[in-house]
């Protein structure tokens, strides 16, 4: 940007002149962000920057270049090899042009256009959960990230751009999780919400969904989904029916109406699942 010094000499001609260059800098000062953020809303439009695309899960993606007319007409333009034990109940997900997909224990982003590899990060542990990765765009302090979980209970930070731990999440970019979630972490705002993937056997770790901060990994909240004492929906459960008791999770995915705040989380039934001689009342 460049500045201009304004004379007033020349009265109220000039005066007038000014009020009109400023009102003129003041107008495109307004159509300059539009403009950005158009341009911005239109290069995203064919990005698929979670699961099920949006947090609504709506699975709709509103490009148009390929259609029940030419779809059959359509050639392979690259292929890359995953891993040769991968788990292959995962959906990648683009963002500006780059796909980020799970191979086995690692983690890729690839060129969409050329199939080519950006970069690959290998997980120290078990393999990463199926289904994806969920993508964070950041904020002006934090470049974007992809966060994802594994078997053994981690939650993991990587750049989006390079593919390294972010140090500032968690323990160097990575969080241990009281148990462990088979989903992808569906990410709002800046707010990181998972399920639980616990086992069939009445007595264990309950199926608590949690939330995490995306910028420092730290624990946001914990919701019970087996009422404890004082909770709403407690006194359903008899005879301590609710003590240790599994199942009651969030196995999938969470989905959130962003414009009211609202988190929609749909739980499996208590362990087991089949049998609730050891578990009477309503079980809210």
């Amino acid at each position: 940007m460049r500045w201009i010094r304004v004379s007033t000499a020349g009265g109220a001609a000039a005066r007038t002149a000014i009020g009109v260059a400023v009102a003129a800098m003041l107008v495109l000062a307004a159509i300059v962000p539009r403009a950005a953020r158009a341009q911005k809303e239109k290069e995203s439009a064919g990005d698929w920057p979670m699961y099920a695309r949006d947090l609504a899960a709506t699975k709709y993606s509103p490009l148009t270049q390929i259609n029940a007319s030419n779809v059959s007409t359509l050639a392979e333009a690259w292929t890359y090899k995953l891993a040769d034990h991968a788990n292959f109940e995962i959906t990648p997900i683009a963002v500006k042009g780059v796909m980020y997909t799970p191979a086995g224990k690692s983690v890729l982003a690839i060129d969409g256009a050329t199939g080519k590899e950006i970069w690959h990060f290998d997980v120290d542990g078990a393999q990463v959960s199926t289904r994806g990765v969920a993508y964070w765009p950041g904020d002006k302090q934090n470049p974007p990230r992809i966060i994802f979980t594994t078997f053994d209970r981690k939650l993991i930070a990587l750049d989006a751009a390079t593919g390294k731990l972010i140090p500032s999440f968690g323990a160097n970019g990575v969080v241990v999780m009281t148990v462990g979630y088979n989903g992808v972490p569906t990410i709002f705002n800046n707010i990181v919400l998972c399920g639980a993937s616990v086992g069939e056997l009445p007595q264990g770790p309950p199926g608590d969904s949690r939330a995490f901060d995306a910028i420092t990994g730290s624990l946001l909240w914990t919701f019970h989904s087996v009422p404890g004492p004082g909770e709403v929906g407690h006194d359903t459960w008899l005879n301590d029916g609710w003590k240790d008791r599994s199942g009651t999770n969030v196995w999938g995915f969470l989905t959130v109406d962003a414009a009211r705040g609202i988190l929609y989380m749909p739980f499996g039934t208590p362990s087991y699942d089949r049998f609730g001689a050891d578990r009477p009342g309503n079980g809210l």
